[in-house]
């Protein structure tokens, strides 16, 4: 909807639109994107096991068998999705909440950094809906993160996370070495991005 803001601008600029034209639609969109903000859709938590098994980061590493199994294993209701506002923190060095558990991202994005949201100066990376937060957790038996001192915030707009166990994967992990190959290829490009691992 922003873009169609910027073509409206373009269509002024070109002579194609009357002013109070442009800005009756832009009022419309305006409408449109506050309603959004305010009103996230409505999305079911079954739809979600659905997207955790079969999109995720998750389905990359584990066979959809494996991955049954854990979602299997863990209820989950209406109360597992985790809501956070805008540039929220969501992890940080005093609260470690949600540090012990993989996070998928259910809807908006989340940042992961070593530092506060609006330093530019320190690496970030940014998990879109679909991703998994905290995977590195599952390469040390489900005990020690790699990415240690990183703090989890939340992105432009309103984001949630479902947290989950992984128990069942630890075990996979530890059974099956091409399994660990998919999980440490998956982690690589966070080694070249969160280069602080004290």
């Amino acid at each position: 909807m922003n873009d169609q803001k910027h073509h409206i601008d373009h269509m002024i600029h070109l002579g194609q639109i009357q002013p109070g034209d442009a800005k009756h639609l832009e009022s419309i969109i305006n409408g449109k994107l506050y309603d959004l903000s305010m009103g996230a859709p409505n999305i079911t938590l079954k739809f979600q096991k659905s997207r955790i098994i079969n999109y995720s980061d998750m389905s990359a590493i584990f066979s959809k068998d494996d991955l049954q199994k854990q979602i299997g294993i863990q209820m989950f209701d209406e109360n597992s999705e985790k809501y956070c506002n805008p540039h929220s923190t969501i992890i940080s060095e005093t609260d470690h909440t949600f540090s012990q558990s993989l996070l998928f991202v259910a809807r908006g994005s989340v940042i992961q950094k070593a530092g506060k949201l609006e330093d530019k100066t320190v690496p970030e990376v940014v998990f879109n809906q679909g991703n998994i937060v905290n995977l590195d957790i599952l390469t040390g038996n489900g005990k020690d993160k790699i990415f240690k001192n990183q703090i989890l915030y939340c992105g432009e707009s309103k984001a949630s996370l479902i947290p989950f166990n992984y128990n069942y994967l630890v075990k996979v992990l530890n059974s099956k070495s091409d399994v660990q190959v998919k999980l440490w290829k998956k982690l690589s490009y966070l080694f070249l991005i969160l280069k602080d691992l004290k």
